[in-house]
């Protein structure tokens, strides 16, 4: 369970996350957005780390292991993101986004099926 700080902290990571990946589609000089995602993520990321699961629940534990790789990949997005603005290394291009698709479909299927399987198993 979060702490009110640690909630607070999670939703500002997610719009900050928001405001990062949208950023480069509304302006042409987009030096701010990898920086804006990648903070964005390490915070939304930290406090998903946080909340912690200790029961024995199959299918809780199953939604937090996806939950993780969902945030696994913002990560993996936020570093290409920078590694796409700055040309540096391999991955030059759009990469970042197709990352960062699957890391949000992973975090919008936990976020609805994680609380109902936790009321289902109080």
């Amino acid at each position: 369970m979060l702490t009110k700080f640690q909630v607070y902290i999670y939703n500002i990571g997610g719009l900050a996350m928001l405001a990062g990946a949208v950023l480069p589609t509304l302006l042409s000089d987009t030096t701010p957005a990898p920086f804006i995602f990648g903070t964005g993520a390490l915070m939304f990321c930290s406090m998903q780390l946080l909340a912690r699961y200790d029961g024995h629940n199959i299918v809780i534990r199953r939604l937090r292991r996806q939950q993780m790789m969902g945030a696994f990949a913002l990560i993996i997005a936020a570093a290409l993101m920078f590694c796409s603005q700055y040309k540096v290394g391999p991955f030059q291009g759009a990469e970042w986004q197709v990352i960062l698709g699957i890391g949000a479909v992973l975090e919008l299927y936990t976020a609805f099926r994680l609380p109902a399987e936790m009321k289902k198993d109080n």
